[in-house]
């Protein structure tokens, strides 16, 4: 992460934290990244020189998910920064909108494949998904056993078999299985770029479907009626 202002840098470690380790930079000159391993994520904090950075950064790890947060980029920058392939986030001083980011570097990190990584992202950002749903979702993408996922969630049986309800009932699957497959799918369908898709139609999208019908039959009914008269 390379920011300047602490108090931006310690609300977004204190996410970050929770699931990785966090190198934070805070100096232009230092060129650390050079030596690292390639990371999950790469957080940029946005300033006059968070693209120089950025692009730096890039010539190491092209491919590294990446992120510019903060209210410090112009519509020339924000276009600069998707060259770059990095998002940009106007995060509030509590930095909760970086979790979809987290979620998208988790699922990446575990499939090895950004479209899926873009999907649970949009999943987790438009508000369908807690974050303990979404990293639940992230382990049966990994092909986690179920076994092992509680210990690795630190939570009880109970509390997976909780999750593992709202996760399905959100996401209309029947089991974890035919859940990850779809999501793939969709991935893959889509790019990543989409929306979820539901697997059936919405109690709302029903009713809309059936007054849609109702009104047609209405006017068949009333031309029918006019043409009778006419004849």
């Amino acid at each position: 992460m390379f920011a300047r202002d602490e108090g931006m840098a310690t609300a977004v470690a204190r996410r970050l934290t929770l699931y990785r380790r966090v190198r934070w930079i805070n100096s232009k000159t230092d060129d650390a990244w050079a030596s690292l391993a390639p990371p999950l994520g790469v957080v940029v904090e946005a300033s006059n020189d968070a693209l120089d950075v950025l692009t730096a950064i890039r010539t190491t790890f092209p491919y590294v998910p990446s992120v510019i947060i903060g209210h410090g980029l112009g519509t020339t920058d924000v276009e600069r920064a998707y060259a770059l392939r990095a998002s940009h986030i106007a995060i509030d001083v509590e930095a909760n909108g970086i979790m979809p980011f987290i979620f998208r570097c988790l699922t990446e990190e575990a499939v090895c494949d950004e479209r899926v990584g873009f999907l649970v992202e949009s999943l987790v950002r438009a508000g369908m998904l807690t974050a303990r749903e979404a990293e639940l979702l992230v382990l049966v993408l990994a092909d986690i056993p179920r076994a092992e996922i509680p210990e690795r969630m630190c939570i009880s049986e109970n509390t997976l078999k909780a999750h593992t309800r709202q996760l399905l009932r959100k996401l209309e699957a029947s089991d974890l299985d035919k859940l990850a497959a779809r999501v793939f799918r969709v991935a893959l369908q889509s790019g990543g770029r989409a929306s979820w898709i539901p697997a059936r139609e919405s109690g709302t999208q029903r009713a809309v479907k059936a007054q849609a019908e109702d009104l047609k039959t209405d006017n068949v009914v009333a031309i029918t009626s006019v043409r009778r008269r006419q004849g």
